[in-house]
């Protein structure tokens, strides 16, 4: 046996004999907890025994009398126990320290208790990381996930190479994934050999999270040393989004003085993300003066994030005022986003008067269903009982279903256990079988193992159905988990789990392996789409590689399937590689589909090149797909643009290309969105549509 082999039988070994070392533990600790529940140790209120001139004197001592937690929250000042509590937590080997934590779980004072745990837990991953680990996920700390992160922590910088391998036998794979989480936090987040080393051996990169703290750390240097990083390590949507973290991040000192950072952005969308979010910021700073000034001038409120943030800030800092531009407010739309500020901000301390105040007023939006839903979803909350309660009165069956779905969510969302609960409050049927839906959806991201376990204790036609629309949350969560269920599944639902499987074997597992899984599916419907969409994600990592498989199918319906794939993936990165493509697709409905994805893609990296290849294409499909596709990012278009539209040869084409410009319009000028909706070019089902939108988005202007 190698090395190893060794180091793995044996924290896996470890790993075990900490839970079975723990259990017991535990469940005497267990015991002593549960008898004497209602006793705390010290209350935040509470007075210390100890004088100050006898803490000093256990100082001097090294406090060696303290043996417990009670003797230490004697102590006269947090310095003095948080002191003595590392001098004990020192001397205590592994058993004595789950003691400790077990009589540390009941601190009343909140800040106390976190403190005295976090030390404790420190101490214990030092001396019994896999006990440490075991304990932490047992019922009493499973809750605060900051507990297990702080033993991966400690374990990690401790040992690694015993950390990693650890981590590597985590099941399911929201574990492990939390597992490396953790050690990029405790090794700076990523950037570094140490973080590449943990990506490398357990194949899995920094989150969000990591991504966000290291950018914050390269703002604290340097901002323009942040931008660099976002304009070159990252592309696509993960920029912009690491641009509106940045621009929150330096608001915190000032929004203006960001602003002139702006200007260091490679590309114009990460630019307007920057602006967008520093905008944002400004709002919640003076959201009188934005709401005023929107008020004011009018336009299509739910575009413009300031607007937004304004709202919610106003409803946070002085709830009527809220209320009373709620009052005043002629806009429809504005009136929606004051309504739904201000219930949510009720229920965070009466869910009672929330559902009042949206029962008073509802009456009077345009959209009575969307405030139900948010003030039903807030009061989830906080009252899980009485929105369920109240979203079962709802007479109106689809509106009962979402409301009655809504709860639910949001309970499961907290504790997916106590969720099923208010199942017995819920009658046999579609609303039961999509709450059981929504349970077994929140439930997978937390504990995958439990809540299959649940889903399968019910009968085939009750798995087929709760599974139905949960195949994207279970695969990314737990993929050979998602692989054991299929052969359950219905037909239906075995076709939608198929493709969410193989498009997730590709980004974790390899290419190879999806094409094998798919192979199996040969001669059923779905086929040629499994195929294609497999060949589609496999061109993210190596487009010529993808390319080759495309042009390897032999029916050419699958083919153009696949080239279409191809020339949607890889449009925004390369757009040339698209577009000689392009010509390969058979089919003329999915080339000009193909045409209009990659001239969307394509100028929002190069505008004027795609452009100018759009005015290349002959008179066509292809070329009305294409113009169209721009027409709808021109928020301001040139004259020599609007020659362009008109030169659209499909008349329904062109109504939705000048339909997208009164869209625009209606934000900032609506008497000249009134003027262009009236063109005789709109085809008259294009034109009421766009009223429809107008009086609803845009009020009685």
């Amino acid at each position: 046996m190698t090395k190893t082999a060794i180091a793995i039988v044996a924290v896996i070994c470890g790993v075990l004999l900490g839970a079975i070392g723990t259990w017991s533990v535990y469940r005497n600790g267990a015991q002593f907890a549960g008898s004497t529940e209602r006793t705390v140790v010290r209350d935040i209120v509470a007075a210390p025994k100890v004088s100050e001139p006898e803490a000093e004197k256990l100082r001097d001592e090294g406090f060696k009398s303290l043996t417990s937690i009670e003797a230490i929250f004697e102590l006269p000042s947090e310095f003095n126990r948080t002191e003595a509590l590392y001098a004990l937590a020192g001397r205590s080997g592994a058993a004595k320290l789950q003691d400790l934590i077990f009589a540390a779980e009941r601190i009343a004072d909140a800040p106390e208790r976190a403190n005295a745990l976090g030390v404790l837990f420190f101490r214990l991953t030092e001396v019994d990381p896999e006990s440490a680990l075991a304990l932490s996920r047992t019922s009493y700390f499973r809750g605060d996930k900051s507990i297990e992160r702080t033993v991966w922590n400690t374990w990690g910088r401790k040992n690694l190479a015993d950390a990693l391998i650890a981590a590597k036998i985590q099941a399911p794979a929201a574990a492990r994934d939390f597992a490396a989480q953790s050690l990029f936090d405790a090794f700076g987040n990523m950037g570094n050999e140490i973080t590449e080393r943990i990506e490398t051996e357990l194949g899995i990169a920094p989150d969000r999270n990591n991504r966000a703290r290291y950018l914050y750390r390269l703002a604290d240097h340097s901002p323009a040393e942040a931008i660099a990083y976002i304009n070159t390590a990252l592309q696509g949507e993960d920029q912009r989004m690491a641009a509106s973290w940045l621009a929150n991040y330096l608001a915190q000192t000032g929004a203006r003085s960001a602003m002139q950072f702006a200007e260091l952005f490679d590309h114009p969308a990460s630019a307007a993300a920057y602006k967008a979010s520093l905008q944002a910021e400004s709002a919640r700073l003076d959201p009188l003066a934005v709401i005023e000034t929107a008020l004011a001038k009018g336009g299509n409120f739910s575009r413009t994030p300031e607007f937004h943030f304004a709202i919610q800030a106003l409803a946070a800092s002085d709830l009527d005022a809220a209320k009373q531009m709620f009052a005043n407010s002629t806009s429809s739309e504005a009136r929606q986003m004051f309504a739904q500020a201000i219930v949510e901000r009720l229920a965070e301390s009466d869910p009672g008067a929330a559902l009042a105040w949206m029962r008073a007023n509802n009456a009077d939006l345009d959209d009575q269903a969307m405030l139900e839903l948010q003030a039903l979803m807030h009061v989830a909350q906080q009252d899980p009982r009485l929105a369920l309660t109240e979203a079962l009165a709802i007479d109106n069956q689809q509106r009962r279903q979402q409301a009655v779905s809504v709860v639910i969510s949001q309970v499961a969302q907290i504790n997916p256990e106590s969720a099923i609960e208010y199942l017995t409050m819920i009658d046999s049927g579609p609303l039961r079988d999509a709450a059981m839906q929504e349970i077994a959806q929140n439930w997978f991201q937390t504990d995958s193992n439990a809540a299959i376990n649940w889903v399968l204790s019910h009968d085939d036609k009750t798995v087929d159905q709760i599974l139905g629309s949960s195949a994207w949350m279970l695969v990314q969560t737990d993929l050979d988990a998602a692989l054991r269920l299929l052969p359950k599944l219905g037909p239906g639902n075995q076709a939608v789990w198929r493709q969410q499987i193989a498009e997730q074997l590709v980004q974790t597992r390899s290419g190879a392996a999806a094409m094998n899984f798919v192979a199996q599916f040969q001669g059923e419907p779905d086929y040629p789409a499994l195929q294609a969409a497999v060949i589609g994600n496999i061109a993210n990592r190596d487009f010529s590689l993808a390319r080759q498989m495309a042009e390897q199918i032999a029916d050419s319906n699958t083919r153009d399937m696949a080239y279409l794939q191809l020339v949607g993936r890889q449009g925004g990165q390369s757009p040339q590689e698209a577009l000689a493509v392009l010509p390969q697709i058979r089919n003329d409905a999915q080339r000009t589909q193909a045409a209009s994805m990659l001239a969307m893609q394509w100028y929002a990296s190069e505008p004027e090149a795609a452009y100018q290849w759009a005015r290349s294409l002959p008179a066509g499909a292809e070329y009305d797909g294409a113009v169209l596709a721009l027409s709808q990012q021109w928020t301001e278009p040139t004259a020599d643009q609007l020659r362009l539209i008109d030169s659209i040869t499909d008349p329904d084409v062109k109504g939705q290309a000048k339909v997208a410009r009164v869209y625009h319009l209606y934000q900032t000028d609506p008497a000249l969105a009134r003027k262009v909706l009236d063109d005789a070019d709109i085809p008259e089902h294009l034109r009421k549509e766009a009223e429809i939108l107008l009086n609803r988005s845009f009020g009685r202007y």
